[in-house]
This record gives structure tokens, sequence and C-alpha cells, in this order.
């Protein structure tokens, strides 16, 4: 019987890669053992362990102790992330469910576990929360569990002098603007989503009914398709316009 998988956000091989990865175990054997925590859940290797079940031969276990969800989820994505060709659409989800799974986590925790830009993160983590995904207010720790380090604490001012309470001045100024996510990190979010929403498409003009059932969802896509073309042409005249 095949081990849980608990720690796992890699997408599914594909069936050729998992044909491919079959005959070369059913050739030479399982020559990396599959990592499980203390429990038996699966860490990395679950496409090996579901091979050998299906093979009947042995799986040899490297098994890990004294490790937290959090990091068994870091160790799981670090020793995959290299191994495979992830797109761009593949990073994003991989990101998100890394979001979810550990709001706690900082940004730049996130950004080193999934190898992109604390930016991005934090432009995920925004949508996450104006989703209602997660919980903006969680606070922040390190991998190691360490409360992340916070802004300095403010002066307090006396409210009706303007002056510091320990006795030096204050100049009053207005209140700054809330900060806005980075520019950079919300245009790659909507690319992932643009190119998501690209491969749906192609999915159902292939889809063998499309031709059957054009004249039905013709006026569902007609007025949405015009519109996108319209705001992407606005866009590219934009950024070719220097």
């Amino acid at each position: 019987m095949s081990a849980p998988v608990l720690f796992q956000f890699m997408p599914p091989l594909l069936p050729s890669e998992y044909a491919s990865l079959t005959e070369s175990i059913r050739q030479h054997g399982i020559q990396v053992p599959v990592l499980v925590d203390e429990n038996g859940a699966i860490i990395d290797g679950h496409h090996r362990d579901m091979i050998a079940a299906e093979l009947g031969i042995d799986c040899p276990r490297d098994v890990r102790t004294g490790l937290s969800d959090s990091v068994k989820r870091t160790l799981a994505i670090s020793l995959n992330k290299d191994r495979r060709h992830l797109t761009r659409a593949q990073v994003q989800a991989l990101l998100e469910e890394s979001v979810k799974a550990d709001p706690q986590l900082t940004d730049r925790e996130h950004a080193r576990r999934i190898g992109v830009s604390h930016v991005t993160v934090a432009a995920v983590r925004n949508d996450l929360a104006a989703n209602g995904q997660i919980d903006h207010s969680i606070p922040r720790v390190t991998s190691e569990g360490k409360p992340a380090p916070g802004p300095k604490p403010t002066e307090r001012i006396d409210p009706d002098t303007g002056e510091v309470l320990d006795g030096k001045t204050y100049t009053r100024t207005e209140p700054t603007a809330p900060r806005r996510t980075p520019l950079p990190g919300l245009i790659q979010t909507a690319g992932w989503d643009l190119e998501k929403t690209v491969d749906r498409i192609k999915r159902l003009v292939d889809d063998d009914r499309f031709s059957t059932h054009k004249t039905e969802v013709a006026p569902h896509l007609r007025s949405h398709l015009t519109s996108a073309i319209e705001v992407l042409e606005d866009l590219l005249n934009r950024i070719n316009n220097n």
C-alpha cells in the first residue's frame, strides 16, 4: 500500500514522464530512497512509491524526524522544483498553494521556497487575502518559527503640541497614502493569469465538441473576447509607444 502524501504541491508527471520513470525503475529499481517523516507520510518521492507498488518491488525509505509541517513542505518543493521544468502558470499555482498552506511565513521565505521575488509573493498574498482565501492579519514568522522583524516602533507624539514625549520636537506631516503593491509584481501576476486563461481557452477550442456547439457558445464568448482584444490592443500600444 502506498504511503500518504501530505506535503507535495508539485503538479503530477505527464503520462510520458510517468511511463519513462516506470521503465527506468523496472530496469534499475529505486535508486533514490523515498523521503518520509516519522509517521510514514511522503515528503519526496510519491511517484517512485506509486510505481514501486505497481511493479511490486521494494521501495527504500529515508526517514526524517522532528521536522515541522512547514519545513517538510519547503523540503518537498526544494527537492522537486529544480528537477521539473515548470511553466510560469505552474510556478504561479505552486506559489499560491505555498502561501495558502503557510500564510504565517514571510514573503521572503516563500520567495526562497519557490524561487521567485518577494515582490511577486506580496502580490499573490494580497490577491489571496482579497479573495478571502487567507487571513492577512496572521503574524509572520521565519522558517525557524521566529517572529519576523517588524518596523521600528513609532515615537509617541503629543497630539496637541506635536512634541515627542521624550522632549524632542516634531514637525507634523500629512499622513502618507497606504502602500500599494509594486507594479512589476502586479504585472507579472496578471501575465500569469492571462497565460492560464489562454491555456483554458485553447483547451476549449481543441475540444472535439466545440465545432458542434459553436453556435451555442458564440453569444457567450463573442462579447468577452471582443472586450479582451480591445484591452490587450490598448496595452500593446502603450508598451510599444515609448
